[in-house]
């Protein structure tokens, strides 16, 4: 499967050199039934954009050729999730066959060619589901303080649904002097600090103290 993903132009993180680093408490996730919120949050600490959690099984089939002479299933079922948010991208299941003498090399047969089949049903998979999602904004949270000033805060909600990118706002959490907002944005969320930054508010202005990869912490600060 690896090889085929990398064939593809995918990168493989490399688990086994970093389970030589200390990156990860290991011992959390040495069991091979994770949940794929405990899967998600090993692959955010290994830096990566999906997690592939799936099942191998080679098993002897009632076909038999003669008396020496039978075959062998294959089988592999995975699940696919984004490593950011848990997210179930898809699922899939893949069989082949091989036919051998030998028990152990007819396994290891029929794992190395349904693995092969995967990895290519993976790629092609893989490849579409970031093609559509490539197109989907992205939600950055926006921690916003000062905003018991209402009139200051109703231009600013103005403002900000006119930058181009900004496709929605949702209200997370309200406090008193604090909103919390969801913003539908395409881009990132540097982007988005940046177009605020341009924005002219007049009676007031803005501080934004923290920038991450999906938020922003926001204040709004009398002129």
């Amino acid at each position: 499967m690896a090889k085929r993903l990398k064939d593809a132009g995918f990168e493989i993180i490399d688990h086994r050199g970093a389970r030589e680093k200390p990156l990860v408490n290991w011992d959390d996730f040495t069991r091979p039934d994770l949940t794929d919120q405990e899967a998600a949050t090993l692959g955010v600490s290994l830096k990566a954009d999906v997690v592939v959690l799936a099942t191998s099984i080679a098993s002897p089939s009632t076909n038999i050729m003669g008396s020496a002479m039978r075959s062998f299933n294959g089988v592999i079922t995975a699940r696919v999730i984004r490593a950011d948010s848990a997210e179930a991208l898809f699922n899939f299941t893949r069989t082949a066959v091989a036919v051998k003498e030998n028990e152990v090399i007819g396994g290891k047969e029929a794992l190395a060619d349904v693995g092969d089949l995967a990895g290519k049903a993976l790629a092609e998979q893989l490849a579409a589901v970031w093609q559509r999602q490539a197109g989907r904004p992205a939600v950055v949270e926006l921690s916003i303080q000062g905003t018991g000033h209402l009139g200051s805060y109703v231009k600013f909600r103005k403002a900000l649904n006119t930058i181009s990118g900004v496709e929605g706002i949702q209200v997370k959490e309200i406090k008193p002097n604090e909103a919390t907002l969801l913003v539908e944005y395409k881009g990132k969320a540097k982007d988005l600090a940046a177009a605020l930054m341009l924005q002219n508010f007049k009676s007031f202005g803005i501080n934004i103290s923290e920038v991450t990869d999906n938020s922003l912490r926001i204040e709004l600060v009398k002129g």
